[in-house]
């Protein structure tokens, strides 16, 4: 992929507020084009990591889409900051190239127009929404390089006991999740090479399976664990 053709090298962005703690996530291209993402949230001073995880270019295409449609490169450098303690403070960069053109902006309570849609988009990319509650039980997914949709693992146990996982199941989901969340390429090269192993015949049902599941077509799955 021509350097050129990237949408950005660089995004980062953090906030700050009293309520909610600190949000901070970026996202930086790597050297095959393709784009690591990474999100933290705590107190400040106390960010704990929520995960850090590769996509394809075209994420990074769309991001940068929807802040273009949002106004987001037109923003000013700087915009009106609540010095009462306490109050929201935010700052975003966005590196185009190294060393060649970079938009910085922050500010505090008073925001710019399309403020709210930058965050949608963020929160689309998993950004942690504020004041939201960490849910027990399975965490929303990674997604595979390339899927069209969510990698949802439940749906793999739909036709479960009674229509769906039972409690040694959703253990087991769990872990395989969390092994996911930590290691995503380690077990993507898993899940091709267990595949592989398997009889033709065994690999071909395999495909139908996946495929009914609805989260994509039988040919991605066939490119992705073929390859």
């Amino acid at each position: 992929m021509a350097e050129h053709n990237a949408p950005f090298d660089r995004f980062t962005f953090t906030c700050t507020d009293r309520v909610n703690g600190r949000v901070l996530f970026w996202m930086h291209r790597l050297q095959d084009d393709s784009y690591e993402l990474h999100a933290e949230k705590g107190p400040s001073g106390q960010l704990m990591a929520e995960f850090t995880r590769t996509v394809p270019l075209k994420t990074a295409e769309a991001l940068r889409d929807e802040l273009s449609e949002a106004g987001v490169f037109g923003w000013d450098e700087s915009y009106p900051d609540d010095a009462a303690p306490g109050s929201r403070r935010w700052n975003m960069t966005i590196v185009f190239q190294e060393g060649v053109y970079t938009q910085t902006c922050s500010g505090g309570s008073s925001v710019p127009d399309g403020f709210d849609a930058l965050m949608e988009a963020l929160y689309k990319l998993d950004l942690p929404r504020p004041g939201a509650d960490d849910a027990p039980g399975i965490s929303t997914p990674p997604m595979m390089p390339g899927m069209p949709g969510g990698f949802d693992l439940s749906a793999l146990f739909s036709g479960g006991p009674a229509g769906g996982p039972d409690a040694s199941m959703l253990a087991e989901m769990q872990q395989t999740m969390a092994e996911m969340q930590a290691h995503p390429e380690r077990f993507q090269q898993q899940i091709k090479e267990e595949f592989r192993s398997l009889p033709l015949e065994q690999q071909e049902g395999m495909l139908d399976m996946l495929a009914s599941t609805g989260m994509a077509p039988r040919e991605w799955w066939e490119k992705f664990l073929r390859g």
